[in-house]
């Protein structure tokens, strides 16, 4: 089974992400993530979910940022709908 530790770190992996930058976007003290990088102590499910919203929505924002500099570069007009259009939320059911 795995723990929510490698399934964040998978997370973020896979996005892209900084996990220390997850970590602060969550709003969550930087004493939570050294802890749980060192073991010290178990990530809590709450966190998990904290730290894997805050790595889709930074994955939102880079995607975005890329979007935009392609419409720019490419000379076109440069509107937020279009820059954010297909990148899709991730809903948690509760």
């Amino acid at each position: 089974m795995k723990t929510y530790l490698n399934t964040v770190r998978d997370q973020a992996k896979k996005k892209g992400v900084d996990l220390f930058t997850a970590f602060k976007y969550a709003g969550l003290p930087t004493s939570t993530y050294y802890r749980t990088i060192n073991g010290t102590t178990e990530m809590r499910y709450e966190t998990a979910c904290s730290v894997l919203d805050a790595i889709d929505e930074q994955y939102k924002r880079d995607e975005s940022a890329k979007r935009t500099e392609q419409l720019r570069s490419s000379g076109q007009n440069v509107n937020r709908r279009s820059a954010r259009k297909g990148i899709k939320p991730r809903s948690l059911s509760t």
